[in-house]
């Protein structure tokens, strides 16, 4: 049964909102880039595989220069899709480029 209310969650420093942010606006275009490539007509599966291969290593480096585990990207990824106010947050940190 899914709970009425978003949960909470772990409470989150404002560093980590800033290191989320950061790893955030390096991710999107990366992943922009991958999934059109990735999606383009003729593209193999070997190609397909390759290019994932190769965005997993770059959000990876993404994720270690932000002071960020691939868990912890996770579990602040699901609490800024279940908790509005958390979300808020990091947009405001996104947009504030810090």
């Amino acid at each position: 049964m899914m709970p009425s209310a978003p949960q909470a969650g772990p409470a989150v420093s404002n560093a980590e909102i800033m290191h989320f942010a950061s790893a955030l606006r390096e991710i999107e275009p990366l992943s922009s880039k991958m999934r059109g490539e990735a999606m383009q007509k003729g593209v193999s599966k070997a190609k397909q595989q390759a290019l994932e291969q190769t965005y997993a290593k770059d959000v990876h480096g993404i994720l270690a220069k932000n002071d960020l585990s691939a868990s912890t990207y996770e579990m602040l990824m699901r609490k800024a899709h279940s908790d509005p106010q958390f979300a808020q947050k990091v947009e405001a940190a996104i947009k504030s480029g810090a």
